[in-house]
């Protein structure tokens, strides 16, 4: 099956009445897409792991199953090839029940800002990946997805104010927020 930002985003949505997913619905398409290449990576897809969740001795132990592809990590500032072991899911289902379990688990400002996807997005960063530009690379993602998804730049502005209200972890994300929704024009 072919997917899309706005197919996984109008899930998510949806699953989020009533609480199901306590995903930021724009948040978890922005991952998504940016894990799986825009849902272009065939081994990601092919075992509907769309956010490139690394597989573990407990999931192996509660019986789940993996599947070895090349990705990269960066160690000491450098990026390195490699091979790894990442979790199989038999659905898009499974997909986001674990997904949420480990948001839940693990990642508590995203947890606590799935009305917030600038703070959704800071939750994971320095935790999901070793990419040090991973929050600036999801933040750079956002603007392109919510016109593709329909969440207006109103709705981004007013996600930007409740983060200042709230804190950001760091002062530099909000100013990587800044630069997306406020480009500096070059002359």
């Amino acid at each position: 099956m072919a997917m899309t930002a706005e197919d996984l985003y109008r899930v998510v949505a949806a699953g989020n009445i009533g609480s199901v997913w306590a995903l930021n619905s724009l948040g978890t398409a922005v991952q998504c897409c940016h894990e799986t290449g825009w849902f272009r990576s065939r081994p990601m897809m092919a075992h509907w792991n769309l956010a490139g969740i690394k597989c573990t001795k407990t999931w192996v132990n509660r019986g789940g199953k993996c599947f070895s592809a090349k990705t990269w990590e960066e160690e000491g500032g450098r990026r390195v090839d490699q091979m790894a072991g990442f979790r199989s899911y038999a659905g898009l289902e499974e997909f986001l029940r674990d997904y949420s379990r480990l948001i839940a688990s693990y990642y508590p400002l995203s947890r606590d800002s799935h009305d917030c996807v600038w703070l959704y997005l800071a939750g994971l960063h320095g935790k999901w990946a070793t990419d040090s530009k991973y929050f600036k690379a999801l933040v750079s993602l956002v603007p392109r997805i919510a016109d593709e998804v329909g969440v207006s730049r109103s709705t981004l502005l007013r996600s930007a104010d409740i983060a200042v209200l709230r804190g950001y972890p760091e002062r530099w994300m909000q100013d990587a927020v800044a630069e997306v929704l406020y480009p500096r024009t070059r002359r």
